[in-house]
């Protein structure tokens, strides 16, 4: 009797589980580099200083960032918070970054999202498609986005998107 009782534990200990590897290290540096439909070159930095967070099949790595916006001779520094988001089959990539921008004397809370699709989960580089702009304007087109089919929400996106282009340095 108690051998069949210790038969399922002992099966269950020789499966072993493999815990999911992070795509990053701590340490490791992300840099987008996109440009918007309107035509606003966008360069961000997204130094990656902690451990990532899994949860439901994805990884999240938090930071803090400094980049730049320029269009027709006007330039942006801003500072960030931000978040990179990537799905453990290493699908997909999002980077995720709410940022003050501070130009010519005026101030704007931004947001910016690229989402990007490795060809690989040892990618160095992944296109992708960029949304920057103020972030009320951002929260209404998410808001919009939400309203939508899924098909419908993607072929918005892609209408209303730039071009990014996410880069492990």
């Amino acid at each position: 009797m108690k051998k069949l009782l210790f038969l399922p534990l002992l099966l269950l200990a020789s499966c072993s589980v493999t815990p999911p590897q992070p795509p990053f290290k701590v340490g490791e540096t992300l840099r987008m580099d996109g440009t918007t439909k309107a035509g606003v070159k966008v360069s961000q930095t997204y130094p990656l200083r902690t451990e990532g967070k899994y949860e439901d099949g994805e990884w999240a790595y938090r930071f803090m960032s400094t980049g730049s916006s320029a269009l027709e001779g006007t330039s942006a520094l801003s500072l960030a918070l931000g978040e990179v988001i990537v799905d453990q089959g290493g699908d997909y990539v999002i980077s995720v970054q709410s940022s003050f921008e501070s130009v010519a004397g005026t101030s704007n809370s931004m947001k910016t999202y690229c989402i990007a699709y490795p060809d690989s989960r040892a990618w160095r580089s992944a296109d992708g498609f960029l949304v920057h702009d103020t972030l009320d304007k951002v929260k209404a087109f998410e808001a919009q986005l939400e309203q939508l089919t899924t098909e419908a929400a993607a072929r918005r996106l892609l209408s209303d998107a730039g071009t990014c282009t996410l880069t492990r340095q």
